[in-house]
């Protein structure tokens, strides 16, 4: 398993984290790695913490990429690596915001980048503004909270595409 995780395991956004896990600020890989040692004791998996730019050579021998990436900086780095690279990526991405009239709504999508065919730009997913919006916030952004269910949804989307993709 190769992770990328900057942020740490809050219950409601990872299946089989605890609040335990919170309070001792346990990375979600750690947390991954215990759900999937109880259903296969036996699997052999490769945890690594790390950013996108440190791990250029671990990604350049991928056949896909799949990314669940917080920033759009960050999608918009992966997916040119993904590119000069001629690797086919998989973003899932969703966002749960309040509407002015103080209900929230949840929103995502599942976008396959494949070289050859559209960008991330090229499909309007991203664009100078939203890109420049993040680098306003930078550093005071936060965390949004999210929730496991949405992203179950995107999960299974893009798992059924990278199947799909190899088969």
């Amino acid at each position: 398993m190769r992770t990328s995780t900057s942020s740490q395991a809050i219950p409601n956004r990872l299946i089989n984290g605890t609040n335990a896990d919170v309070r001792k600020r346990r990375a979600k890989t750690k947390i991954a790695v215990r759900a999937i040692r109880r259903l296969q004791p036996d699997c052999k998996h490769h945890r690594a913490l790390w950013e996108v730019e440190d791990a250029c050579v671990d990604l350049a021998g991928c056949d896909v990429i799949m990314g669940a990436i917080d920033s759009f900086c960050a999608r918009r780095d992966v997916e040119a690596f993904c590119r000069r690279h001629l690797i086919p990526y998989i973003d899932i991405g969703m966002d749960v915001q309040q509407k002015s009239d103080g209900k929230h709504q949840i929103f995502g999508q599942v976008i396959t980048s494949i070289p050859g065919e559209p960008c991330m730009h090229c499909m309007g997913f991203l664009t100078e503004t939203v890109l420049g919006l993040e680098a306003q916030k930078y550093g005071a952004a936060g965390g949004q909270p999210q929730v496991v269910w949405p992203n179950g949804i995107l999960a299974s989307g893009a798992v059924g595409l990278l199947v799909d993709m190899i088969i």
